[in-house]
């Protein structure tokens, strides 16, 4: 349905400064009613309330199918937004559509239970879904973040509505159509303006929650992203670990890239490596800072620019304080183009309270801390007020499971770039979120229980 709101938004290209589109309508409070109405309809009237698990699957299934075929559009959507290059939003897809293939076979997997309570009487659990849900995607993970929040509801029964970031909306609101399978009123997509993200908005989000009808929050807020490298490490010599994991291939880059979520915020290398490490790291980077500018829709494209002016001001802002509170050992300053492109940038031992160590940047700024024993990293790594993913780098297994069973956040790999895989849950401690994506945990998030009592 076409938007009852006359506020539009103006899409440049952060490659080149040329505007995309200015026919983007950000969603009034009536817009959110009318897609709220279509929902709650589409779960209590529509064909989808008396829609079998299979056929929820199937619906799934077919959307994930048809996002893999119309690859080349979401792409060139997502990248002429966002400025992530093609070759990440590949992999963002290819993600998606697995995604969305694991809880397709999931959705009937959902059960419930019985038991008997006395003699005369007998007991049965059973799981629904909540109804209605909303959800809020973030602008760096476009595509992945309806993987996240959108299939597992799907799967579980429920109707959804998803905002997309509105510096990101494009690929999202073009994803319609490839819920054919669904009825009207399952899948509604919005875009609309305000802040979408932080743990600030998660907090607001929470406090609204609990003033209207105690909803049920999920929540996926500020990240404490680290990298552990031990003295004992998995390659020859320690800058191929770097080079590994910085490199140009499509995939690895996005762990590396200015707008991603997979980006390591924190990266601790012991001593005895450390300045090895480090050359290896500084001519990884500089690779990376000379291959800047290129057409991001190039497949072999490993950067792309900021995501938008005020983020780049915001990354340069941060550049500034690390050269008074760390050593620079690359990069630092924007790069000479076109587009909102910063310079590579390392920055070693930052002094404890700089922004710089405490926050994240979302741009590619890699702060490095030195340490010496596996007690003073582990106390450097969990003084943080957050807590969502590490990985750490050792072939000495005795030490990464004690290393592992120890760091306070809710996800740990180990010896590879990739992260977790769909069967695995993934959330964050303290700060950083509430509840759990991926794995059957997940799909749980979106069913409520109820027990019925039988007499005999």
């Amino acid at each position: 349905m076409s938007a009852e709101s006359p506020q539009t938004f103006l899409f440049i290209n952060n490659e080149d400064g040329s505007t995309v589109t200015t026919d983007v309508h950000a969603a009034n409070a009536e817009d959110i009613d009318r897609a709220v109405a279509a929902a709650e309809t589409a779960f209590k009237k529509g064909p989808w309330a008396s829609f079998t698990a299979r056929q929820r699957a199937n619906c799934i299934l077919k959307f994930a199918d048809l996002l893999t075929h119309d690859t080349a559009r979401i792409v060139q959507l997502e990248t002429i937004c966002s400025g992530i290059p093609a070759g990440i939003v590949n992999y963002f897809i290819t993600f998606t559509a697995d995604t969305c293939r694991f809880y397709a076979g999931l959705a009937e997997t959902i059960q419930g239970g019985s038991t008997p309570i006395e003699n005369d009487s007998y007991g049965i659990m059973r799981k629904q879904p909540f109804g209605v849900c909303a959800a809020i995607g973030s602008f760096n993970a476009t595509i992945a973040c309806v993987a996240l929040k959108v299939v597992p509801a799907l799967a579980a029964g429920n109707t959804v509505i998803y905002k997309a970031s509105k510096l990101s909306p494009l690929s999202t609101l073009a994803l319609g159509p490839l819920f054919v399978e669904a009825p009207p009123g399952v899948v509604n997509l919005v875009s609309g303006a305000g802040s979408t993200g932080s743990v600030n908005t998660g907090k607001k989000i929470q406090e609204l929650a609990a003033k209207s009808n105690l909803k049920k929050i999920l929540l996926e807020l500020g990240a404490s992203r680290l990298r552990l490298y031990s003295t004992t490490p998995i390659f020859k010599k320690p800058y191929q670990i770097a080079q590994r994991t910085f490199s140009h291939s499509r995939t690895s880059s996005a762990l590396v890239g200015n707008n991603n979520p997979l980006a390591t915020s924190r990266l601790y290398v012991q001593e005895g490596i450390a300045e090895q490490f480090l050359a290896g790291l500084k001519a990884s980077f500089e690779a990376a800072s000379a291959g800047m500018g290129a057409d991001p829709m190039e497949e072999s494209t490993a950067f792309g620019p900021l995501v938008s002016k005020q983020q780049y001001e915001r990354v340069k802002n941060y550049l500034e304080i690390g050269k008074k509170t760390a050593r620079l050992v690359t990069g630092g300053n924007p790069k000479d183009t076109n587009g909102f492109h910063v310079e590579q940038t390392i920055f070693v031992d930052p002094e404890p309270t700089s922004h710089i160590y405490k926050e994240e940047s979302f741009g590619p700024v890699q702060i490095v801390k030195t340490f010496k024993t596996e007690e003073e990293v582990l106390e450097l790594a969990n003084d943080t007020e957050y807590g969502l993913s590490a990985a750490i780098f050792s072939k000495d297994i005795s030490r990464v499971l004690r290393v592992a069973e120890r760091l306070e956040c809710g996800g740990v790999v180990v010896n590879q770039r990739k992260g977790l895989p769909q069967a695995l849950s993934y959330g964050g401690w303290k700060q950083s979120g509430l509840g759990r994506e991926l794995g059957v945990e997940s799909l749980q998030e979106f069913l409520q229980l109820k027990s019925i009592a039988i007499g005999l």
